[in-house]
């Protein structure tokens, strides 16, 4: 999502008057932008005269990583698994050989 950095913004409304989603208004000469209309076209970013809108960057714990990571492998593991079921081994599938499968 994209946010205005409010200290920068001069609320010249360029990235209000180019927005195609109409995302972007005007509000006590800064720029605020619509997260429900937004689309991250990125237009209202490259108009931006001094830089002042960018991609919120959200930061997450270690912890909530390895948890995507650990349901990623069990994902993986279980997709192997019904691959073996189906008689297709490690390797099978590269270059259009489907080993087990003939």
């Amino acid at each position: 999502m994209l946010q205005v950095r409010e200290e920068i913004c001069i609320g010249c409304g360029l990235c209000a008057l180019l927005c195609p989603q109409r995302a972007v208004s005007i509000v006590w000469d800064k720029a605020h932008i619509d997260e429900a209309k937004c689309t991250n076209c990125y237009r209202c970013q490259e108009v931006c005269p001094r830089g002042a809108i960018n991609e919120e960057i959200k930061a997450i714990s270690l912890d909530e990583l390895k948890l995507v990571f650990q349901n990623l492998e069990e994902e993986v593991n279980k997709t192997m698994q019904r691959l073996k079921k189906l008689g297709i081994r490690k390797g099978g599938l590269s270059n259009g050989n489907y080993k087990g499968l003939d």
